[in-house]
């Protein structure tokens, strides 16, 4: 080996024990990272649910803001807590001559949650999986009633496997 070639390796070796020595003083002497020192313990107070799954297939409705029937949740929120809820089913779009779509969205209480909403939409006859969620931390204590709106501009179109979730979180 030349004069050139053990000069090489002295660079190497230094680049390969400096990197040890970084790795030793990030694990060792570091603090933890911001994102553990801020973690924070989540306790699930309560879980509702509720499916209706095939034969069972809701055809929509022309009106705007039509209920799902039989799926409703009820979950019980205090102060601080967090709601989290999740839909889906399939749906199928009858699109025989021109586009079609689907409007879903959440009710609380009755009253339509206008975001976040879902709107699908084909131009050919299609079966797609609908998927909704929502998350609040705003919401004032008390029993809420959940519901999916549903929307449709042709009376073709129906929801399949339908499901509705929704957790509190302390």
């Amino acid at each position: 080996m030349g004069s050139s070639g053990k000069g090489l390796a002295v660079l190497a070796l230094l680049i390969g024990l400096g990197g040890l020595g970084l790795g030793i003083y990030s694990t060792f002497i570091l603090p933890p990272q911001i994102s553990q020192q801020n973690e924070k313990e989540i306790n699930v107070k309560e879980i509702g649910f509720d499916t209706e799954y095939s034969p069972m297939v809701y055809s929509l409705k022309l009106s705007p803001g039509e209920e799902i029937p039989d799926l409703e949740i009820s979950l019980t929120i205090a102060e601080g807590d967090t709601l989290y809820l999740e839909f889906s089913a399939i749906a199928r779009i009858y699109a025989p001559v021109t586009a079609n779509r689907i409007d879903l969205y959440f009710a609380i209480n009755g009253v339509m949650k206008v975001y976040p909403h879902l709107q699908l939409a084909a131009e050919t006859e299609s079966m797609l999986s609908a998927n909704l969620e929502y998350v609040s931390n705003d919401l004032v204590a008390g029993t809420y009633n959940i519901t999916i709106l549903a929307y449709s501009t042709n009376i073709n179109c129906y929801l399949k496997d339908i499901t509705l979730f929704g957790m509190v979180l302390a």
